[in-house]
């Protein structure tokens, strides 16, 4: 899914700052966030959730990377469940700076 801001403009959005590295990102909280925007979808008018992968290793150069790096994930933890949700891949950590998250696995509402 490709983010629009102004999309998002009068909605709740929660930003979940997320990474391979965090294992409980990885095995519950992607998991639940997933659940909870497909049993949710009626209300989607009024909330979004926007995924910022950070890639600490530096290495994947694009969305199609990321997504192939969570193949394995998706098929072994996820039960075979997509990302259901908008995700903004920052391989430069220019999205996690100005909102001074702490670690992997932060939310902001």
């Amino acid at each position: 899914h490709l983010c629009n801001v102004e999309a998002l403009r009068g909605k709740w959005v929660l930003l979940k700052f997320c990474g391979v590295e965090c294992l409980s990102c990885i095995q519950e909280e992607i998991p639940q966030l997933i659940d909870f925007y497909e049993k949710n979808s009626r209300d989607r008018s009024r909330f979004e959730i926007v995924g910022l992968y950070l890639d600490l290793s530096g290495q994947l150069q694009d969305i199609v990377a990321l997504h192939q790096q969570l193949k394995p994930i998706k098929e072994h933890v996820w039960n075979g469940k997509e990302i259901n949700f908008p995700i903004i891949l920052d391989n430069t950590f220019s999205n996690w700076e100005p909102f001074a998250i702490s670690g992997l696995g932060d939310c902001l509402l």
